[in-house]
């Protein structure tokens, strides 16, 4: 009688981690692969590129590594990291000599000759080769953002010029 009972239990044991393992795999790995190219939902994990091929609505989405977009991204707001103890050799850029190089463009573009404006990212690598990534076909691409602090101290620089100016103006008047 003991036997059948090791036995017993044994299958159960058996059982109950085989059916527990089948269910932790159903809820973590793909149940299918994904229809006509499209991507059912819930997004199926994988290493393969995946297509959705209408609207996706994501709580918070994390993405590690490149992404590419090729039509317009919208969003209430884009945070960058920026905390300082996420930075080392932190230094102030310069302004107006580093912005003065810079050359502001209207264009259109050659895909669907839209109208835009921008920058060229060749000639922002002379001024600021950090804004500038080289694809592996050989597009330049401009990080637009990097342009944001040289702006900064160049409004900054100029301010200055101005209040110095205005100073000096104040005196003229003062000293008649």
């Amino acid at each position: 009688m003991h036997l059948i009972t090791s036995h017993l239990l044994t299958a159960i044991v058996t059982a109950t981690l085989f059916l527990g393992l089948s269910l932790a795999y159903a809820w973590t790995g793909p149940s299918a692969a994904p229809p006509n190219s499209n991507v059912s939902a819930p997004i199926n994990v994988g290493t393969v590129d995946q297509v959705k091929n209408a609207g996706l609505a994501v709580n918070a989405l994390a993405v590690f590594g490149g992404t590419s977009v090729t039509g317009n991204v919208t969003a209430a707001g884009f945070f960058h990291s920026s905390d300082l103890h996420l930075k080392k050799n932190v230094r102030t850029i310069g302004g107006l000599d580093l912005v003065s190089q810079l050359r502001g463009v209207s264009f259109d573009w050659e895909k669907d000759g839209t109208a835009s404006a921008g920058v060229i990212a060749q000639e922002v690598e002379m001024v600021l080769p950090s804004a500038v990534r080289t694809g592996a076909n050989g597009t330049k691409y401009v990080e637009y953002d990097q342009l944001i602090a040289p702006l900064i101290e160049a409004v900054k620089e100029q301010q200055s010029e101005i209040n110095a100016l205005k100073h000096e103006i104040e005196h003229i008047k003062t000293s008649r």
